[in-house]
């Protein structure tokens, strides 16, 4: 065999490999060990044999004499590699490099050359037997047997896995070529694989071999048998114990039985007998599934994160590869197998490493494992053993790898089983670990009712305690109209933590709970309240400030005198040490009159009482809806609004601004108004914050947009041009395309821009200086004035404001009150210069009397607006009004008609 025929054994196959931790190990020594040390030195002895003796290649006839049967053959062929192109049986005498078989089976490593095989038979002329010649081997692609007799080829029979099923013409697995000989004849065997090149020969009887592939049959069929058994077996028990490893070994078994039906033939002749390309892609699928599966079954079985975290990673690493090496077996060409066989025995050797190192840790069910590998390694290295010839052939060796995968599957299926009793074992251990526990809980348990239901300083119920302690007074239907609750808040306890340390308000707030504990018992439960008080229930220590109270009182006298009493009760300071310290408290209760129908909702609402005498300076408040700013009414307000924006419900009032250089009307500012017909007139302070909560602020400003224009529409077409200022909310600047909107409506109503001025406060410019700057940018540009409202109310810089588009300051009516009464009005004047400075024209707003428009005008102010100038109007009064106006003259006959007001 020549160097170009050595390198195709090595790098030109195309074998389907194994890449299961079992069966792949099988063929990763027979890739290693035989195409470079048993093929070599087989040939290196075959060569010496000729040279002792020339005749060594003459072949010794087989007599096929009636009830003999020939389970080897070896010794009585010879071969030769097709090294110079292609040979035929018609030029078969021109081939030379024949060599003797020998004792081993024909066993020649991996290679694509074409192999010639040739026997010399006689069978006499009288025998009416029929021989076969068999092949007990699956995986060779192509086949070509010739019968030569006297010179001529009597017959040629075809067959391979390359090839469907039915066309070999008897239904095996194996190779079976009839032989009908009479006399003497020359068989050629004519061998492609793209794989091993193994081919063991036999000779059997018609009658023998039936009885020869029955009893294979049999031995697959009860290994079938016992792999079924076991996977049923272990599913049941998997239904018992639900542990996810006896699905695995159910996983790993089922696999492993499909890769031994696929490279046994068995899959090819039952599963896809009409696919035969399947063949080169079933083998490395399945060997990489099951070597996959073969390691999550170890790492489960050994429970290897529990003993080493990195041989866990190690293990599932080696998953991943054996996926990947999976893939590529089927994408590319089988070049690949020699290097995927031999990471496969790296397989083996991590998983053997990893039962010794858990075993070493303790793991009893380890020694199983390493039991179960020592069988199925055995079978596999007996079984390599006898394909290299290197032991005899028999039925035990020959079928060694099933004899020690049943043991291996035995093994394991005995460990998983006694397993059951482990985890019984474990579990017992467990219960009376919790048992012992249990005592210590009913002890601990005490201990956590006071942590979790207990103030930590006061001792007193806490917040959860007297959610339930409340919830189950108020389910009880006793008494529940007279139930309140009040909250009592220290008004300076967080001063003291600040100012004396937290230690000093702990203490403090110790003082007061056991002061209200006892002053309470003493008062309720007089004659006088006649009231049912228990501490453990109705007394309660909330976070931080705040103490809760849950009293039954019949009239609100009766509340007021509780009140008045705990006031009193903390009107003097409290001593400590040295110190007098003013806790300052002051009360606010909710009734449960109120819709609060749980321990949060009244706590709620006595907050917001609480928020309210605080604000107001009082020294206690009960809860009402017009102190909630989350009440009904407001929820309603925000349905109303909306219906009322849609169906122009609202009002728009004009307030006049007056020039005081021209001393006449210039412009007006559109001021929304809205009477509910339900609680009257609701004003903006109240409805336009709840419009921009809600989301209407922009359904809102479009409505007085519109109405404007229309306002401006109809002075123009009267040759009067005043202008219009419309506020603008933070939200509006922030609203998608509100500036495409606003110009859009201009132009249908073909107003000129600039006497619309859109006003926008200081405050609203902060929220987002970039996208309001972006939006007014692009307002301005289309010829909108824009002014500042409620200057000197904000904190932006001077910088920033010398970047807007403005061109009105207005003077905030904070500033101008009492104007006329300041001396020195500096902030005033010094707007007002910095306005003239940067080219603003300024307004002020709130002018209520003669000497503060005298004033604002010494100080160089050019428009002012208030209630000495008019009061905001609707626009039918607005019209009557102007007509006495200079400049209006012509809106006389205006203000006599009933339809003055414009249509929008």
């Amino acid at each position: 065999m020549s160097k170009n025929a050595d390198k195709q054994g090595l790098f030109g196959h195309r074998r389907p490999f194994c890449c299961s931790i079992a069966y792949t190990n099988l063929m990763t020594v027979n890739s290693c060990i035989n195409p470079w040390l048993i093929r070599s030195c087989g040939l290196l002895l075959m060569l010496l044999a000729a040279l002792y003796s020339s005749k060594a290649l003459s072949l010794t006839t087989i007599p096929l004499t009636p009830g003999d049967s020939y389970p080897r053959v070896s010794p009585y062929v010879a071969f030769a590699f097709e090294e110079q192109g292609e040979v035929s049986i018609d030029n078969i005498h021109d081939l030379t490099g024949w060599t003797a078989a020998g004792n081993s089976p024909i066993n020649l490593g991996f290679g694509r050359t074409p192999l010639w095989i040739k026997m010399e038979v006689e069978a006499s002329l009288d025998n009416d037997k029929r021989w076969w010649l068999y092949i007990p081997y699956f995986a060779l692609n192509k086949l070509d047997l010739y019968i030569v007799q006297d010179g001529l080829v009597k017959s040629h029979q075809q067959q391979g896995f390359d090839f469907p099923f039915n066309h070999r013409g008897n239904e095996h697995r194996n190779y079976q070529f009839p032989l009908d000989i009479k006399g003497k004849a020359i068989i050629y065997l004519r061998v492609h694989a793209s794989g091993a090149l193994y081919v063991p020969l036999e000779l059997w009887e018609r009658d023998s071999i039936a009885d020869h592939r029955e009893k294979n049959n049999l031995l697959f069929g009860a290994y079938a048998g016992v792999i079924l058994a076991m996977v049923i077996y272990n599913f049941f028990l998997f239904s018992a114990i639900r542990e996810p490893v006896y699905l695995a070994y159910i996983a790993y078994v089922s696999s492993y039985f499909m890769l031994m039906m696929t490279n046994e033939g068995f899959a090819f002749q039952y599963l896809w007998p009409d696919n035969p390309n399947f063949n080169t892609e079933s083998s490395p699928l399945f060997a990489c599934l099951t070597g996959a599966i073969a390691l999550d079954f170890s790492i489960r079985f050994l429970d290897v994160q529990k003993y080493s975290h990195i041989l866990w990673l190690l293990l599932r690493a080696a998953m991943g590869i054996c996926i990947l090496l999976g893939g590529l077996a089927i994408a590319v060409d089988y070049d690949l197998n020699f290097i995927v066989n031999s990471l496969s025995v790296l397989f083996t050797f991590v998983i053997v490493v990893a039962s010794i190192h858990c075993y070493q840790r303790g793991c009893e069910q380890a020694f199983y494992f390493m039991l179960a590998w020592i069988f199925l390694l055995t079978g596999i290295f007996v079984f390599a053993s006898v394909m290299n010839g290197l032991i005899p052939s028999n039925f035990f060796t020959r079928h060694s790898l099933l004899l020690g995968s049943v043991c291996e599957v035995l093994i394991f299926s005995f460990a998983l089983a006694n397993r059951i009793n482990i985890i019984k074992s474990e579990k017992l251990m467990v219960l009376q670990m919790q048992k012992q526990a249990l005592n210590g809980l009913k002890q601990a348990e005490l201990e956590i009712y006071e942590v979790a239901f207990k103030d930590r300083l006061t001792g007193l119920p806490n917040r959860e305690q007297m959610t339930r302690n409340v919830n189950k007074l108020l389910a009880s239907d006793i008494n529940n109209d007279r139930l309140h609750l009040f909250i009592i808040h220290l008004k300076e306890l967080q001063a003291i933590n600040k100012t004396l340390g937290y230690k000093v308000g702990d203490d403090l707030l110790v003082k007061v709970a056991l002061t209200l504990r006892q002053e309470c018992e003493a008062w309720l439960s007089n004659k006088e309240i006649g009231v049912q008080f228990d501490p453990e229930r109705d007394l309660g220590a909330l976070e931080g400030t705040n103490f809760v109270l849950v009293v039954e009182a019949e009239t609100d006298v009766m509340l007021e005198k509780l009140c008045q009493r705990v006031l009193a009760l903390f009107e003097k300071p409290i001593h400590y040490g040295e110190l007098s310290v003013d806790v300052g408290v002051c009360i606010g209760y909710s009734p449960i009159t109120t819709k609060a129908k749980d321990f949060d909702g009244l706590l709620k609402n006595s907050q917001v009482a609480v928020e309210a005498a605080l604000e107001k300076s009082l020294g206690f408040i009960c809860y009402s809806e017009d102190l909630d700013p989350y009440s009904e009414k407001r929820i309603t307000l925000m349905a109303d609004l909306k219906s009322a924006i849609v169906q122009d419900q609202l009002d728009l009032y004009l307030q006049p601004k007056l020039d005081l250089q021209l001393q006449q009307i210039t412009g007006f500012e559109a001021l929304v108004r809205w009477k509910h017909p339900k609680h009257g007139f609701v004003s903006p302070v109240e409805f336009i914050p709840l419009a921009e909560k809600s989301g209407l602020i922009n359904e809102l400003t479009d409505w007085v947009t519109h109405k404007t224009l229309s306002y401006i529409k109809f002075f123009q077409e009267r040759n009067l041009f005043p202008s219009i200022s419309v506020n603008i909310s933070a939200r509006n600047l922030h609203q998608p395309f509100f500036a495409e909107q606003v110009v859009a409506a201009l132009k249908r109503k073909e107003v000129d821009p600039a006497y619309v001025v859109l006003e926008i406060t200081e405050t609203a410019m902060m929220d987002d200086p970039n996208k309001a700057l972006s939006c007014l940018l692009h307002l301005n540009q289309q010829g909108f004035q824009i002014s500042l409202d409620d200057f000197g109310t904000g904190f932006s810089s001077l910088s920033y404001l010398s970047q807007l588009p403005i061109s009105e300051l207005k003077v905030d009516r904070t500033f101008v009150k009492d104007i006329e009464k300041q001396e020195a009005p500096v902030i005033v004047e010094t707007t007002l210069q910095m306005a003239k400075g940067l080219g603003l024209k300024t307004v002020a707003e709130g002018i209520e009397n003669e000497d503060a428009l005298v004033r604002l005008q010494d100080l160089g102010c050019d428009v002012v607006q208030g209630y000495y100038i008019a009061r905001p109007m609707p626009f039918d009064d607005l019209i009557a009004w102007l007509s006495h106006q200079v400049g209006y003259e012509a809106l006389c006959f205006e203000a006599q008609s009933s339809e003055s007001g414009p249509r929008s």
